[in-house]
């Protein structure tokens, strides 16, 4: 069982977090249905993490290429095309293992 990973950048505000989040995870569906399609039959678990900003999201997805693990990217329109999320697959846990949670700061509902 393997679980899909977004990360995202902290410098983004809470609500573009959620929906850079949402944009991310359909980018990787389009880029790997049959991956797509077994995880959500068989883990269905999502982590979402955080890194710096652009960089540092840059240098994740060398770092997926070089490890051929697979991903997706998104970039926002609304951001001028700067890249927001990476979606990580199979793999993706060892290149995301040091990276805080996403949204940690926030309140919980009441």
């Amino acid at each position: 069982m393997w679980k899909l990973y977004l990360a995202l950048r902290s410098d983004l505000t809470p609500g573009a977090k959620v929906a850079q989040a949402c944009h991310g995870l359909r980018a990787f569906v389009a880029a790997h249905p049959e991956l797509d399609a077994n995880w959500h039959t068989n883990s269905n678990n999502l982590v979402v993490v955080e890194f710096s900003d652009e960089n540092a999201l840059r240098n994740l997805v060398t770092k997926a290429e070089t490890k051929g693990v697979p991903f997706a990217t998104f970039q926002e329109p609304d951001f001028d095309d700067s890249l927001t999320c990476v979606a990580l697959g199979p793999g993706g846990d060892k290149l995301v293992s040091s990276a805080p949670l996403a949204l940690r700061e926030g309140k919980k509902a009441a």
